[in-house]
Parts: C-alpha cells; sequence; structure tokens
C-alpha cells in the first residue's frame, strides 16, 4: 500500500522530503506527500489491528497424537 501511495509522488520530491531539505518545495508538494503516507500507514494498521486481536483466538500448535506416537517411537 505505502509502495502505491509513494509512486504516484514525483521522485524529485520524495528525495527531497526524505533527505531533510524540503525547503525547495511548496506546500502543497509536501503536504500531498505526508498525507499520502499518512493514509497509507492508516490503512495499513486497519489491516494489521484486527489480526493482532485475532491471533490469540488460533489453536494452540500441540501435536496430534498421531505425531506423538511416531516421535516416541522414533526417538
Amino acid at each position: 500500500m505505502l509502495a502505491l501511495v509513494i509512486s504516484e509522488i514525483p521522485k524529485t520530491a520524495l528525495f527531497t522530503i526524505f533527505s531533510g531539505l524540503a525547503i525547495g518545495l511548496s506546500q502543497g508538494q509536501v503536504g500531498a506527500s505526508i498525507a499520502g503516507v499518512r493514509h497509507a500507514v492508516g490503512v495499513l494498521a486497519g489491516f494489521s489491528l484486527p489480526g493482532a486481536a485475532g491471533s490469540p483466538l488460533r489453536p494452540s500448535r500441540q501435536a496430534s497424537p498421531a505425531v506423538r506416537q511416531s516421535r516416541e517411537q522414533a526417538g
């Protein structure tokens, strides 16, 4: 998602913003790129939070009885 947002920003503006030399850019260019990055981070957080909330609901990773029996016989 972040790559899609950043791909829409001109490369010269990106280099200027991320190098810390945003003096030559207009407020519109800087504001648009920052808004795009914030939007991308918000969307990523929107996907990550439900995943983190649902992660504890997954079943444990205990081996099935058949796997335990085969390990006992092998070792």
